[in-house]
């Protein structure tokens, strides 16, 4: 049976969220389930939950809760789910940040088309998405 991955994109502007649902069908078609949290706070909501995602792919600039205190509160409760940073921040300290708080990658919004894909494929490759049967 095919596997299909679920992840929660953490994203507030809805244009990026059609972009990279784009993307996301691009890379997997129709075998990949896609829940949206338009802020931190419901993020956290949704991660609750007892069948939490495969994967996250978290904005950093968030309304309410920011994507470091999401990743925060991830540490804290269920560090295994890998996250991807999504952010138009080229900071070096947020890219840092965010990664000395687990996040497994940290991809520029500007350049985000191949870096996502082929970050995705990686991270399934190597086993670190813990896929659901469909």
């Amino acid at each position: 049976m095919k596997k299909t991955p679920r992840i929660l994109l953490v994203e507030d502007e809805p244009d990026h969220v059609i972009l990279i649902r784009w993307q996301l069908k691009s890379i997997f078609g129709d075998g990949v389930q896609v829940q949206v949290a338009g802020d931190g706070r419901q993020a956290l909501e949704l991660l609750q939950g007892e069948d939490p995602p495969d994967l996250i792919l978290l904005d950093l600039r968030l309304p309410e809760i920011d994507g470091f205190q999401v990743l925060e509160q991830l540490q804290k409760k269920n560090g295994r789910i890998p996250v991807i940073i999504l952010t138009s921040s080229e900071r070096q300290s947020d890219i840092q940040r965010a990664r000395s708080l687990g996040a497994l990658a940290v991809i520029s919004k500007i350049e985000m088309g191949r870096d996502l894909e082929l970050t995705i494929k990686a991270i399934l490759t190597k086993g670190k998405l813990k896929n659901r049967e469909a």
